[in-house]
């Protein structure tokens, strides 16, 4: 099992709304539950994202998450590789 699906196992992703911050392509995104969303710098991320079919908006998390998302709208928050 590798690391993507021991997270989305572990912290039940696919029954809670997530957001994911770095979401690159999408590929974790899309194995969250209903109401997730990803966010990622990169705009050609946040297209491949939003041609999947998943929710993802551009943003420079350097500043916070953008005011948009409210406190406690989502059950977990994910960074897998944005730290690096």
């Amino acid at each position: 099992m590798g690391i993507h699906s021991r997270i989305v196992k572990k912290y039940e992703c696919k029954s809670k709304r997530v957001i994911d911050l770095g979401c690159g392509r999408g590929n974790l995104l899309s194995e969250c539950g209903p109401g997730s969303v990803g966010l990622d710098l990169h705009e050609e991320a946040v297209n491949s994202c939003i041609e999947r079919g998943l929710v993802a908006k551009q943003a420079n998390l350097r500043y916070g998450i953008p005011p948009a998302f409210k406190q406690n709208m989502f059950e977990v928050c994910l960074v897998s590789h944005a730290l690096e």
